[in-house]
């Protein structure tokens, strides 16, 4: 038997109501996303561990950096990503329940079966990221 769920809940930020904004970083406004997490990958999705849960991503002109939340009990280094280094591709898993719970993710292939995943919260939001890396790249 199906039983609904509210899923509104588990697409929110623990830190901000809205997930896209404008922040201060390195001393400049950059576009900021809420992001749900990183999956550290060598191919196959879920066989590793999740890094920067609750994280934001920065886009900056020349690469986009990946920042644990405040406060969290893992102290993290910020993930940078040089632009032009990684070929973007959205991924949609439907069953992702099952896994690590990304729904909308953004792989940033570094090399062949080299890439990272980036846990979007909203499918919107992931698209979003996705363009913006795109047109800074051209």
């Amino acid at each position: 038997m199906h039983l609904p769920v509210d899923l509104r809940v588990a697409c929110a930020c623990p830190q901000h109501a809205e997930h896209r904004q404008v922040a201060e970083r390195h001393g400049t406004q950059a576009p900021r996303l809420c992001i749900k997490d990183v999956q550290l990958t060598w191919g196959q999705r879920a066989k590793h561990p999740l890094k920067y849960a609750g994280g934001h991503c920065y886009l900056l002109s020349d690469r986009i950096e990946i920042v644990a939340p405040a406060g969290s009990a893992e102290a993290e280094p910020p993930l940078v990503l040089q632009l032009g280094t990684f070929h973007p591709a959205p991924v949609d898993d439907p069953e992702a329940y099952l896994t690590d719970g990304c729904h909308f993710g953004l792989a940033l292939e570094e090399f062949v079966g080299a890439f990272r995943v980036l846990g979007c919260y909203r499918r919107s939001e992931r698209d979003w990221l996705l363009n913006a890396i795109t047109q800074s790249l051209r």
